[in-house]
């Protein structure tokens, strides 16, 4: 590694809440999409230019907010980056119906292997890389009533799946 690398590092060096800053002290961010903190292992480089070995033991899981090291006046800090979600809301009409629809949609994302999260207002949160190609798989289905609108991931949300079926 360069003379600004660091590691190999085997463990995270305090949990996300379980530390705090120093005043005066660099915090530097390696920001990592979600799939990469489920495998937190290979090179990244941080947004202030340091290269990291990240090589934590099979199974680790790195969280927004993790410290990974700190140490010459720097506290490196995970910032994970959250897919887009597809929320999804079923149209109005017969609730028996809507009960059907709302049964077979979550089949039909299930067998995608799609993960989902019910709101308490009935929605369908479902992150995935590519909210618009499950859009065109919706509008060529019987689930052509359903909407669908793109918004922003939340850490509530259930995590993508890597082996998902969407194609558009």
């Amino acid at each position: 590694m360069n003379g600004k690398g660091i590691g190999p590092l085997e463990a995270v060096a305090a949990p996300a809440g379980a530390w705090t800053p120093v005043p005066g002290e660099e915090q530097d961010v390696l920001e990592l999409e979600v799939a990469q903190a489920l495998r937190p292992f290979g090179r990244y480089r941080t947004a202030g230019g340091r290269d990291i070995l990240l090589a934590l033991p099979r199974g680790a899981r790195l969280e927004h907010g993790d410290l990974l090291w700190r140490g010459g006046g720097v506290a490196v800090v995970v910032a994970l980056r959250r897919p887009p979600v597809a929320l999804l809301r079923l149209p109005e009409g017969d609730p028996a119906e809507r009960m059907r629809l709302g049964l077979s949609l979550a089949h039909f994302l299930g067998n995608q292997h799609l993960p989902m999260r019910v709101t308490a207002d009935g929605a369908l949160r479902v992150p995935v890389e590519d909210p618009h190609a499950l859009a065109g798989l919706l509008a060529g289905s019987s689930f052509s009533g359903v909407s669908l609108t793109v918004v922003p991931g939340e850490a509530e949300d259930p995590l993508p799946n890597p082996h998902a079926h969407v194609h558009a």
